[in-house]
């Protein structure tokens, strides 16, 4: 999943924040399982604070916990 477009704003700055990747990228983004796919979300406001979310795109029969900072790309 390409979230470029996303998660461009300076409080998604991974380096900067000295945050571990994983810990930074999924204050951002979720994560959910929902029967025998899982949903991602984006945290709408930027704030990090894991409220506001909006459901971007379903995986069809994709495990939630088989997910990781991987299966994103940011540049």
């Amino acid at each position: 999943i390409e979230l470029s477009g996303i998660l461009t704003a300076p409080e998604f700055d991974l380096i900067a924040s000295g945050d571990l990747l994983t810990e930074k990228f999924f204050k951002f983004v979720s994560v959910q399982q929902s029967g025998a796919d899982t949903v991602v979300s984006v945290d709408t406001d930027g704030n990090g604070e894991l409220t506001n979310f909006t459901a971007i795109a379903t995986l069809s029969g994709v495990t939630a916990t088989a997910m990781n900072t991987k299966n994103f790309v940011l540049v």
